[in-house]
């Protein structure tokens, strides 16, 4: 993959670009033209990225040992970490839904659960609840 870091793990589309997760990072790349994709930015990170939610101008990564990012990807060319919140365990998955983040962690089980986050303001995430579980857990549906 242009400018990539590994095997693809994680991707979601919107509009014409596509936001792309991998075993050591995040890219954004232009999908405008499927047959010549153009490639426009990388961040590196911590570790896989498990999951990418684009909502509006916001990428919400679930980053295996760096827990949840939230990236500002109104630029394309320069998406900017604004926010994030470390979970117990290793960050498996996110579903955002209105005002909400649902962050599962616990890929090898201890701890496990899902960790539910206020992202009204997405530069501090607030903590409002969790609810752990015995195993794992790996997808939120």
């Amino acid at each position: 993959m242009m400018g990539g870091g590994g095997r693809i793990t994680a991707v979601d589309v919107s509009g014409a670009y596509a936001y792309v997760g991998d075993e050591t990072g995040f890219s954004v790349l232009d999908v405008s033209m499927p047959v010549t994709p153009t490639f426009y930015a990388r961040q590196v990170l911590t570790d896989i990225v498990r999951t990418v939610q684009i909502t509006g101008n916001l990428a919400y990564v679930a980053n295996q040992s760096g827990g949840l990012k939230i990236f500002d990807v109104s630029d394309v060319t320069n998406p900017t970490l604004i926010g994030g919140y470390n979970t117990p365990g290793l960050t498996s998955d996110v579903e955002v839904i209105g005002d909400l983040a649902y962050v599962a962690y616990g890929l090898t089980g201890d701890p496990a659960g899902v960790a539910i986050i206020n992202v009204t303001n997405p530069a501090a995430p607030v903590f409002l609840s969790s609810y752990e579980i015995s195993g794992t857990a790996h997808r939120l549906m």
